[in-house]
């Protein structure tokens, strides 16, 4: 059987769903996620069967609305179009009513008590906060280390205990820092340290692109003294931020988990919001973690070229 991951299937499932499943027995928890892997409805398929056959209603197990959609020529031509809008949040609630029958099936098989939906608010709240503490502590970073070739030592390969040249000093790479966003791809950050300075360099690849930025901490409040109540009452800063004097523009907001790789700390789920000036070059960054840790970050995009002389660690 394979061992399939709940947090590959978290968002496809309801809270409620996904809070019964952290509580079952480990033989019981493998057997939902392989039948709901084998059942479960996908997207791309649904659109591949609306596409060519206009069966997508066929596809999701419901006959009758396919007959009538087959029979009133594609609801018209209309239902059509709307389908299309619609397919995510129908395979969505397919896919919510298969792991409903699937985990009933479960409980009536291992005869046990089902936790049905939380009493009150602060339940959910309470069972809300049990669960996400669970997928932490069992979070692994992704393996994205790249190739290392001890001839041809790139910024990449940065780990801690490294050393490397970079703007006419030599620098100690003390901490090793990933992300690993939520949707796709990840951040691999290290902290290097000079005499009593210390910046961080942040390496990510998209698409083969290698970008390297070099960051700074400054403070949240030398941008605006408003920011923290933003952030804090509303989740999102405002779109538009100076810097002394010169704007910054949100461009995009991403969610995942950080792991601090040099102390194999427990993860924290991250939220960051980055913003670009009109050059594109120059980036404000700001970061939250957990609920009220937040760090702002002033950095600049730089060649990998710029990083020489990298020393592995003794």
């Amino acid at each position: 059987m394979n061992d399939f991951q709940l947090s590959d299937y978290r968002n496809n499932l309801s809270s409620s769903v996904s809070f019964q499943i952290q509580q079952l027995p480990e033989p019981a928890r493998k057997e939902f996620l392989f039948t709901y892997n084998e059942e479960k409805k996908d997207l791309a398929i649904a659109y591949i069967f609306h596409f060519l056959f206009g069966a997508a209603y066929a596809y999701q197990g419901k006959w009758v609305k396919q007959i009538l959609f087959w029979l009133t020529g594609f609801g018209f031509g209309i239902g059509w179009l709307i389908n299309i809008l619609r397919m995510p949040s129908s395979i969505r609630k397919v896919n919510h009513k298969i792991a409903d029958k699937i985990l009933g099936n479960i409980y009536r098989r291992y005869a046990f008590k089902q936790n049905t939906r939380p009493q009150d608010a602060v339940d959910y709240v309470s069972r809300r906060a049990r669960m996400t503490e669970n997928s932490l502590q069992n979070a692994k970073p992704r393996n994205i280390k790249p190739a290392y070739d001890p001839v041809h030592i790139s910024v990449e390969n940065l780990e801690r205990g490294f050393m490397v040249d970079y703007q006419f000093n030599t620098w100690d790479v003390v901490s090793e820092m990933q992300i690993d966003w939520d949707k796709s791809g990840s951040d691999r950050c290290f902290k290097l340290v000079h005499d009593t300075s210390s910046i961080l360099i942040n390496t990510k690849r998209e698409s083969g692109q290698l970008t390297v930025v070099h960051f700074d901490v400054i403070s949240l409040f030398s941008i605006d003294s408003r920011l923290e109540a933003e952030i804090n009452l509303r989740n999102k800063p405002s779109n538009v931020i100076k810097y002394k004097d010169i704007p910054f523009y949100r461009e995009s907001t991403k969610s995942g988990l950080f792991f601090n790789m040099s102390a194999m700390a427990q993860a924290k789920k991250v939220t960051v919001w980055e913003y670009y000036d009109d050059s594109r070059q120059n980036i404000i960054r700001i970061e939250k973690h957990g609920r009220d840790n937040i760090k702002t970050l002033l950095g600049k995009i730089v060649s990998p070229m710029e990083f020489s002389d990298i020393l592995p660690k003794q």
